[in-house]
């Protein structure tokens, strides 16, 4: 079964492909990017890819708007708590969340409350540790990771 093959384009990106087996003529419509120039090929490449970079970049920028707006409502709702009831609203809001979201909440409870009142970190992370035991670690490190380190002065003194 000898056979042979015979393109014909009729367009700029269109082709008729024409089979001849045994004598039978076959013929075949194609549209394809093969009959476009090497230039109109990087072209149409170039533009998919800008596209695809131009689409990333706005997911990202939506996923960080997302992360922004989540803290600050945390924080709003923890500069109006007055700082002796600050650990008890903290706790309030760690406990609220649902059990497979409550490590997530801890963090960012626990970051929110330091950056109001770093002096009330041992009383947030206590608080926090007698309601919530599986949460103490979490809070105490959380905790520990916003302190600010003290500066050392000149003569050796430690000041914050």
């Amino acid at each position: 079964m000898a056979g042979t093959v015979r393109t014909v384009h009729t367009g700029r990106r269109f082709a008729k492909s024409e089979f001849w087996v045994d004598g039978i003529k076959l013929a075949i419509h194609t549209r394809d990017l093969r009959f476009l120039s090497h230039e109109q090929e990087d072209r149409i490449i170039m533009k998919f890819n800008i596209t695809m970079i131009a689409l990333g970049a706005i997911c990202l920028a939506a996923v960080g708007s997302f992360a922004k707006d989540s803290a600050k409502p945390l924080q709003a709702t923890l500069s109006d708590v007055p700082a002796a009831e600050l650990p008890a609203k903290a706790l309030e809001l760690v406990s609220a969340a649902k059990a497979s979201h409550r490590k997530p909440e801890t963090v960012e409870v626990v970051k929110a409350a330091v950056a109001i009142n770093p002096a009330a970190a041992p009383a947030i992370v206590g608080a926090i540790a007698r309601a919530l035991p599986e949460m103490a670690p979490i809070a105490a490190a959380t905790a520990a990771a916003e302190q600010r380190p003290p500066r050392i002065s000149s003569r050796g003194n430690c000041r914050r």
